[in-house]
């Protein structure tokens, strides 16, 4: 089973690679060797929830945050679960097998692979961001296998597709955001992402945008397939009064889509919503605020690391 990353930040044109260049050798390599291939999907362990779930779109998980990273990303599972070392070499060899096929795909289009990641990475990306979204839930029918008698028995099922996005929610794009409060442990996963920090250099009076809570945050489920959605906010002007020090991130990089995800308070596995920044039950206001690009040029930002030096020097809009 496989899948590529499908995030709907993921930036189109690597969606488009996935799919029309490497999911064909992905999948002729496969043909050639006899082996049967679907998109990776899975089931509750309720017996009573009969739906089947392509793999989700949370940022978290290793092959969307590489998408979002503006890289070409794929998951590759053999089906069996349970099983020992049953038929150990079998799929062991046929994980060799695709990872040979991806990474001779990519040597073999080294030049379109580079300018699409390049082009992806650009800081300069205008799509709205999207914050929260659905997915579509229709009718399938699924290669299966008789358990009685082993023969292939092509089975109808509701079928969550991870690719079939409709946004709920969306937003324009931030110049930045700043952090307050949980700051450096914020910083610390941000770092973890490859994104780039800055810290004020000065103090500074600009106006922004807060989120306010709208209730509390949902106690969810972290082990479902897609992290449910535990806060819901509002937007509202504010007015900050920053001292030196007070981290600042910038939006022009290529963890652009890793930072919005992990900041925007509603978006299914932020930091907020997974207690990575923890609030205390009356708080009101999660400490971080998106910052518009006439406020951004009244920032004096300094490279909170010498790597990012670069994204903090292009942090004001020109």
């Amino acid at each position: 089973m496989y899948l590529y990353a499908t995030h709907p930040m993921v930036h189109p044109e690597i969606t488009a690679l996935a799919e029309n260049l490497f999911r064909p050798a992905l999948e002729q390599a496969f043909r050639d060797h006899g082996l049967s291939a679907y998109w990776y999907h899975t089931t509750s362990f309720r017996t009573d929830d009969k739906l089947v779930a392509m793999g989700g779109n949370a940022p978290g998980i290793a092959r969307n945050t590489f998408g979002l990273m503006g890289a070409v990303s794929f998951l590759i599972e053999t089906r069996g679960v349970g099983v020992g070392l049953e038929a150990y070499q079998r799929r062991v060899a046929t994980h060799v097998m695709a990872a040979r096929a991806i990474i001779g795909t990519a040597a073999g289009e080294a030049a379109r692979l580079h300018q699409t990641v390049v082009a992806a990475r650009a800081a300069a990306d205008p799509r709205d961001l999207v914050v929260a979204h659905r997915l579509a839930v229709e009718p399938v029918t699924l290669p299966m296998l008789d358990p009685a008698t082993g023969g292939a028995r092509q089975t109808e099922v509701r079928f969550q597709d991870s690719r079939a996005v409709t946004p709920v929610t969306s937003r324009a794009r931030p110049a930045g955001y700043i952090v307050q409060g949980s700051a450096a442990a914020i910083a610390v996963q941000l770092s973890l992402n490859g994104a780039a920090l800055c810290l004020l250099a000065g103090s500074a009076s600009i106006e922004a945008e807060k989120f306010v809570l709208k209730g509390p945050i949902k106690a969810v489920n972290r082990e479902t397939i897609n992290p449910e959605q535990a806060v819901d906010v509002r937007l509202a002007p504010a007015t900050l009064e920053l001292p030196a020090g007070t981290l600042y991130v910038p939006m022009n990089q290529s963890a652009a889509a890793i930072i919005a995800a992990a900041l925007e308070p509603d978006s299914p596995g932020s930091f907020v919503g997974t207690g990575v920044l923890p609030l205390p039950a009356e708080a009101r206001e999660p400490p971080i605020y998106r910052v518009n690009a006439i406020a951004a040029k009244a920032l004096e930002l300094a490279p909170l690391t010498p790597a990012s030096a670069r994204a903090c020097a292009n942090a004001q809009p020109r």
